[in-house]
């Protein structure tokens, strides 16, 4: 066998071992992210984006209304006695 293809096959043979000597789970972690934003339009990772922030932003003012709301009953029920 020449030289040239010796060094291939034990180059190819390196990346296999490196390949399987990571956690399935973060291989197919770094593929899926590699996807999710190399073949989604940009327009589309805009929408997605800023439906999470509006989402966690009207929970965030739920938490808070109800935070308000307990505070102005606790206030209501001290005053009344």
């Amino acid at each position: 066998m020449n030289k040239g293809k010796k060094q291939l096959i034990i180059k190819n043979y390196k990346k296999i071992q490196n390949y399987a000597s990571k956690s399935v789970g973060i291989v197919k972690l770094q593929s899926e992210i590699k996807v999710l934003f190399l073949n989604i339009p940009s327009f589309e990772l805009a929408w997605i984006f800023f439906s999470i922030i509006f989402s966690i932003f009207l929970l965030l003012k739920l938490v808070e209304g109800k935070k308000n709301r307990h505070l102005s009953t606790l206030t209501n029920m001290l005053l009344i006695t």
